[in-house]
């Protein structure tokens, strides 16, 4: 059987497949997601930065539209 850091058990014959490769640092990777500080920077800060990025292209396409039409 399976047994969780929690102290839940799993049997084995629930299980399908076979283990053949162990990915140790995609917890600790989806641990970091999963937080809100992690969250936070990653997917909210990232997301803002691209936005930001996005406006200022805008705004520079408009300028540059202007000064061609003079």
């Amino acid at each position: 059987s399976i047994e969780f850091e929690n102290g839940a058990t799993f049997a084995m014959e629930f299980v399908v497949g076979e283990v053949d490769k162990v990915y140790e640092d995609v917890g600790t990777f989806l641990s970091i997601i999963e937080s809100k500080w992690g969250f936070l920077f990653l997917i909210v800060f990232s997301s803002l930065l691209a936005f930001l990025y996005e406006i200022t292209v805008v705004f520079s396409e408009i300028k540059n539209a202007k000064k061609e039409g003079k």
